[in-house]
């Protein structure tokens, strides 16, 4: 007798201890499942043709974008909360020169499928040297679209 209660104790118990953690933690997972699609509602594809970027000191360029919407969210004109471009920059040691870089205002609201060409507004670095710029959107407030998973553009900077 000692030994079945050491069985059902030691052996039956935890084995249906594990087996309601599993059916549990499949019940949570099928609930939340579609929170991992949050993710994809920010995605932009952005694009252009320039391979280097060359300006003087603190100069403000235009540099022509093409972007993509590729998320499920719309991007909306002039929202509290807006979606814009901007950028951060870093030197030839990959190290963040500019984090918060200039943003550069929609001109029309972008639907998900939807692409707007945009002359993105960059400040060239203070210094001369050689840089990356890292062209990304930003949901103001929220967050970048990069740390959710999208592309970002990179190109050569050089400040003459």
């Amino acid at each position: 007798m000692k030994k079945l209660k050491n069985i059902v104790t030691f052996v039956i118990i935890p084995i249906l201890i594990i087996i309601l953690l599993y059916i549990n933690a499949s019940l949570q997972a099928a609930k939340y499942q579609d929170s991992t699609s949050k993710l994809n509602q920010y995605g932009a594809e952005i694009t252009t043709n320039r391979e280097l970027i060359k300006g003087k000191p603190n100069e403000l360029i235009k540099v022509p974008l093409n972007i993509k919407n590729t998320g499920t969210m719309a991007w909306l004109k002039d929202d509290k909360n807006s979606i814009n471009l901007s950028y951060h920059i870093f030197d030839i040691n990959n190290e963040i020169i500019v984090y918060d870089g200039e943003r550069t205002n929609l001109t029309k609201s972008v639907r998900s499928g939807e692409e707007i060409k945009l002359n993105g507004i960059v400040k060239m670095p203070e210094k001369p040297g050689k840089y990356k710029i890292e062209f990304d959107m930003v949901h103001e407030g929220v967050t970048w679209f990069k740390d959710k998973g999208s592309k970002t553009l990179s190109i050569k900077l050089e400040v003459e």
